[in-house]
């Protein structure tokens, strides 16, 4: 039987690098003014798309917003949620990058939110996976050059290789590239 040394197996190292790099004080602004949809902000400084957490001062459950835009160094965000009881000087707190979404094919059928929250009366979702609600833009370049769809590069058919290589949707698409270029 061999024996571990304590130092390595019980190191702290790993841990204490993460406490370090957490932010214990998430940056926060104040709450200007709400028309209609648009909740309007000084601070917090995050990007567009970023999602923040309103805070009321009655100790009301927070309402989720996403950041749209800018506007004279004010921050512009659409609610999530219903905007009742929000008033000016509520605290707005940054929370990270947009939401995934849960997905899967227990949601077919089903009425959810904004934020994936079922809204039919038929108990929680269940998922079997999540999405970014602002997928990464598809490339151009991977449309099949014959009937101009998007092709999902894992399931492609190809001829070439390296830098060279072309993707199609299909075979037939295949067969009609090459015999365009013949």
């Amino acid at each position: 039987m061999s024996l571990i040394k304590a130092d390595s197996a019980f190191s702290l190292t790993r841990y204490l690098q993460q406490v370090e790099r957490i932010d214990t004080m998430p940056p926060s602004g104040r709450v200007i003014r709400s028309v209609g949809l648009l909740i309007e902000s000084q601070g917090p400084r995050v990007g567009v798309g970023a999602t923040c957490d309103v805070i009321g001062r009655d100790g009301a459950p927070s309402l989720t917003v996403q950041v749209v835009g800018f506007r004279d160094g004010v921050v512009l965000a659409v609610p999530l949620g219903d905007t009742v009881g929000v008033q000016p000087g509520d605290r707005i707190v940054a929370r990270g990058r947009a939401r995934d979404i849960g997905v899967g094919p227990q949601l077919l059928g089903r009425v959810i939110d904004a934020l994936g929250q079922p809204l039919d009366g038929l108990g929680p979702v269940a998922t079997v996976g999540t999405y970014p609600i602002h997928p990464p833009p598809l490339n151009p370049m991977e449309r099949d050059p014959v009937c101009g769809t998007f092709v999902i590069r894992e399931r492609a058919v190809t001829i070439g290789s390296g830098d060279r290589r072309v993707y199609f949707c299909s075979d037939v698409c295949r067969d009609k590239y090459r015999a365009r270029i013949v």
